[in-house]
């Protein structure tokens, strides 16, 4: 009887098991959608189910999701600090649910049990569905181009984000090739190296099709970097050919999306000391260019952090206090259109200080030293990405950017450790 129920128990608990990796599946997919309720529901759904199969034992729950899984926990505590004042001011809890997926996502990926072929089942559903999302776009931008209205603009605009991206899924380009960016470095890691070509090729004429430059600079570190990883166990002739090929290709890819926009602030290529001289302009708008105005909202973002070098404004008045800066400028775009800081350094310097951002160092200490003690390269690959991107873009104030960045964290942390 005694042996009937634990054999009972132990099937219960492998279903559970198995229905609760396949909410992590489901959370790769619906990541390159933009779902954001699933965000939250999915690991809560996960969470909870853990605690039923353990038998409602808070302990055993808590054992199953181990203790690195709980330090990445303290990257949503130690925003929390930062967001009470937000909290208490305008009772509202809303910002605050932005950075729930650093709560969350940690305690369901650690908790979960995560084998290599389950790992290669996670990545592939990621990178074929951003493959998928991608050839969806650009069959919505090939209709438009050709049967649409007037509102897709001019045949030259048909590469950009308006066309591929606002089309159909309707996501922010940067984030939207980012998704490319994150699937090329699982590639590298999940598939043989003809079909790794294959997919990276795809990935990277979506990310250039999108046109988010800062995401271009990105893809080709990570293919760079991955292909001289790659050359270093063995130089051959073969290999010298591939590279000089790939980097012509490069060169006239960059000559050809640099010449096909009439609109001259799309071009992939421009006059820095010009960009930089317009930035002070009081009329400077979109028509400038993304680069342009980035100049013009760091400098103000810059003097936001000097007037509170220590503990910040607190997160969530960004926008406010940046938009009295504007003014102050006399920059009537710039303060209309509300910009945050589009650069995540800049961001965390000016919600929280140089004590926040210490604070946070001090987290991410935790996991870098970990990945160096366990050889987790494709971790460090992971944070340059997400470093790069932080240069122009505060990817972490969308809910889609702390997600993504969350997911991703965890799961280079967990399958990468070889005690797993």
């Amino acid at each position: 009887m005694n042996s009937q129920l634990t054999f009972e128990r132990r099937s219960w608990a492998s279903n559970i098991d198995q229905f609760r990796f396949s909410l992590l599946i489901l959370l790769a997919v619906m990541i390159p959608f933009d779902v954001g309720f699933v965000f939250i529901v999915l690991p809560t759904l996960s969470i909870v189910l853990l605690f039923v199969s353990d038998n409602f034992n808070i302990r055993s729950t808590i054992v199953h999701v181990t203790r690195l899984g709980f330090l990445m926990t303290l990257l949503f505590f130690v925003h929390g600090v930062w967001f009470l004042k937000w909290v208490a001011e305008q009772s509202s809890a809303g910002y605050v649910e932005k950075m729930l997926p650093m709560f969350l996502f940690p305690l369901m990926i650690f908790s979960t049990r995560i084998t290599h072929e389950r790992f290669l089942v996670i990545a592939k559903s990621f990178i074929w569905t951003v493959i998928t999302s991608y050839m969806l776009s650009l069959m919505a931008a090939v209709y438009h181009y050709f049967f649409s209205v007037a509102r897709w603009g001019r045949p030259s605009d048909f590469f950009f984000h308006e066309q591929f991206t606002a089309g159909l899924f309707n996501i922010h380009p940067t984030y939207y090739a980012l998704f490319g960016c994150l699937a090329t470095l699982l590639a590298f890691s999940v598939f043989s190296v003809r079909l790794r070509i294959l997919t990276i090729l795809l990935l990277t004429v979506g990310i250039l099709l999108i046109n988010a430059r800062i995401t271009f600079i990105v893809q080709m570190v990570v293919i760079g970097y991955n292909m001289i990883k790659g050359f270093s166990s063995g130089f051959s002739f073969l290999k010298f050919i591939l590279v000089l090929l790939m980097a012509i290709a490069l060169f006239l890819t960059l000559r050809f999306f640099n010449s096909i926009y009439d609109y001259p602030h799309r071009k992939l290529l421009v006059n820095l000391d010009t960009a930089w001289e317009r930035s002070y302009a009081g009329d400077i708008s979109d028509g400038d260019g993304g680069i342009v105005l980035r100049m013009a909202i760091w400098r103000s973002s810059v003097k936001l952090f000097q007037d509170h070098p220590v503990f910040g404004i607190g997160l969530g008045y960004e926008e406010d206090f940046l938009v009295e800066e504007y003014k102050a400028k006399n920059q009537p775009h710039l303060y209309q259109s509300h910009f945050n800081a589009h650069n995540q350094l800049l961001s965390y310097l000016i919600g929280m200080g140089a004590l926040g951002c210490l604070a946070l160092g001090c987290v991410y200490g935790i996991f870098v030293r970990d990945a160096v003690l366990n050889r987790k390269w494709y971790y460090f690959e992971f944070l340059t990405i997400f470093l790069i991107v932080g240069l122009t873009e505060s990817v972490l104030n969308r809910l889609l950017g702390v997600a993504m960045f969350s997911f991703f964290h965890a799961l280079m942390i967990k399958k990468f450790d070889p005690k797993k």
